[in-house]
């Protein structure tokens, strides 16, 4: 089953988390539609969810000027484990879509 974000999906965002998060997220995201693609396989979308709420929980302590060094730490790891495996996990979808042609 395919899911996509709807520009209704974007606003129940909004609403439930501000207008400032959901600027945030929405840069994050339209730096690369990889992302994207990533969250669209079972393990992506599970990988991926855990990972959106890590760095949810530091974003909040961010934005209302309450991190640490630890914090901010936490937050960019999380940020880089979010892009390497996007990458990964789009790497393996390329090699099964051609192993599954071939």
């Amino acid at each position: 089953m395919e899911e996509k974000v709807t520009l209704n999906d974007i606003k129940t965002f909004s609403d439930n988390h501000g207008q400032q998060k959901t600027s945030k997220l929405l840069s994050v995201l339209g730096k690369n539609r990889q992302f994207i693609d990533a969250w669209e396989t079972p393990a992506g979308k599970e990988i991926l969810s855990y990972l959106l709420a890590m760095i949810d929980i530091r974003l909040d302590k961010l934005i209302n000027e309450e991190t640490d060094e630890k914090d901010r730490a936490e937050y960019r790891v999380c940020l880089e484990l979010l892009a390497n495996f996007k990458d990964k996990i789009n790497s393996h979808k390329r090699n099964f879509a051609t192993l599954k042609r071939g």
